[in-house]
């Protein structure tokens, strides 16, 4: 019986299936297309959560000339890694890779745990994204060309079942990117190029692969710490110097990378810093060569003297970029002032003119009053208009002192603190201007703005600012020396 039940159930869900594609046959074209449109949303949407999650911006397309420059760029992998736990743009330290024409080749020095093959991984992993048509982790304003293909070899090549060892291993792949007919426009990144063998001879070996793939086209990065190169780099035109930053004070790693000097391998410090036995090192040192005018010592004395100065530089920018902010947050809080003085005056206005509405319908009524022949022969009725009429002047000007006491709060001269020549601002006509005399009986000061003077009471002054009375009278003996020469 459950068996009959059961096929009974696929039979009818097999009806139901074909009753449903007959009623969608002839929507099928358009199904596919909503189903495209659909998937191509969806992918847009991954490059948008993506670019996001990598503070990442657009990168121009360069020419096909080589150019790679991508500023301040960080490794999307580490982004990722540390985006759900703390601010990954603080913690992953970012680099300038700069290179450009004629420049083909890029030799990479410098510490091991340094940050030199994460380079490497680093430019692939843009170049592929941007083929894809994915936002970087840059700067914004990045240029770089479209490189095709992207040949890598990075890690230990040796196979025990092939009989490879490291080198072995590491040569035939190479041997594999030289026979490649489409080299033009080619990305290779080579980690330890030439690595595993003699080191004469494998700096021999490496540049002589660099020369080959840089005159078909291709550009190139490499990793290495073989001292020849390093002086090549500096010789031909076409080759560039980049080191990873060691901090010999911390034997720390800085993960930096500076352009255009190369590093040493530092393996004594990494050795030391690792935990190897200090009587080990110390003996290592004995046997080092001491002479201070060989070029790997001359080479390692600037790398010191340039992660010297990119400490001073990075303590700059920090400097430059917390006063930045103080910048704008003064420019904030000017705004917000700004914003409370234009409501305060628009309630000061608004007020103002109730204020005076209400003392003009008093006065209105006070003339309808006066108006009227029967108030005039009562005495006691004048009076008591004229006590109204008093009030609402008193009112009013009670209300006009408050409202701008408010409006404009400030210090209250007297005019022995004033003088001839001294600038003042009048709070009721709200102009500058420079005094031109002052009236100490009345109280008053006569201020000239322009072509325009003007008297007002010291009870008006909001602002003043001493001026040389001296400069004061010769600007008015220049005034009127062109009066009279007119």
């Amino acid at each position: 019986r459950l068996v009959a039940l059961e096929a009974d159930l696929r039979a009818e869900a097999k009806r139901l299936l074909k009753v449903v594609s007959q009623a969608l046959e002839p929507l099928a074209a358009d199904l596919l297309v909503f189903h495209d449109t659909v998937g191509q949303l969806d992918v847009l949407l991954a490059k948008a959560q993506l670019s996001r999650q990598l503070r990442a911006n657009p990168v121009v397309l360069a020419e096909a000339d080589g150019t790679m420059d991508l500023r301040q760029a960080r490794h999307p992998v580490l982004m990722l890694q540390h985006d759900k736990t703390v601010d990954a743009e603080a913690v992953v330290v970012p680099n300038d890779i700069v290179m450009l024409p004629p420049q083909r080749a890029m030799i990479i020095t410098g510490p091991n745990t340094g940050g030199k093959t994460v380079t490497l991984k680093l430019v692939g992993l843009c170049s592929v994204m941007m083929q894809l048509g994915l936002h970087l982790p840059v700067q914004e304003g990045s240029r770089m060309s479209r490189f095709q293909p992207v040949l890598c070899d990075m890690g230990d090549s040796q196979d025990l079942v092939q009989n490879l060892s490291t080198f072995s291993g590491h040569i035939r792949r190479l041997g594999s990117f030289c026979q490649r007919p489409d080299l033009q426009g080619a990305l290779v990144l080579i980690d330890e190029i030439c690595a595993g063998t003699d080191p004469g001879q494998g700096a021999l070996l490496a540049q002589s692969l660099l020369h080959y793939f840089t005159q078909r086209g291709a550009s190139v990065l490499v990793t290495t710490h073989l001292g020849h190169l390093k002086l090549v780099a500096y010789q031909l035109e076409h080759y560039v110097n980049a080191s990873v930053e060691f901090d010999t004070q911390s034997l720390q790693p800085t993960y930096r990378l500076s352009l255009g000097v190369s590093g040493t391998s530092h393996a004594l410090d990494i050795a030391e810093r690792l935990g190897l036995d200090p009587s080990i090192i110390a003996y290592a040192r004995q046997l080092e060569p001491t002479a201070a005018s060989t070029p790997m010592q001359l080479v390692s004395e600037l790398e010191e003297k340039q992660v010297a100065v990119g400490r001073q530089l990075r303590e700059s920018e920090r400097l430059a970029s917390e006063m930045q902010q103080k910048e704008q947050t003064v420019q904030s809080e000017l705004d917000k002032l700004e914003k409370k003085k234009k409501k305060a005056l628009e309630l000061f206005k608004k007020s103002l003119q109730d204020k005076l509405q209400s003392v003009e319908m008093e006065l209105n009524d006070l003339k309808k009053q006066l108006r009227d022949p029967s108030s005039h022969a009562d005495p006691a009725g004048l009076s008591a208009m004229g006590r109204r009429l008093a009030q609402a002047r008193q009112t009013f000007s009670e209300t006009m002192a408050d409202e701008q006491a408010q409006l404009y709060p400030h210090k209250t001269f007297t005019l022995d603190e004033l003088a001839v020549g001294d600038e003042v601002e009048s709070r009721d006509l709200q102009i500058t201007g420079c005094i031109t005399e002052l009236n100490p009986k009345k109280g008053q000061l006569t201020i000239q703005a322009g072509m325009i003077t003007s008297t007002i009471g010291i009870e008006d002054v909001v602002n003043h600012r001493k001026a040389d009375e001296r400069k004061w009278r010769a600007r008015q003996f220049s005034r009127q020396s062109r009066s009279s020469g007119s």
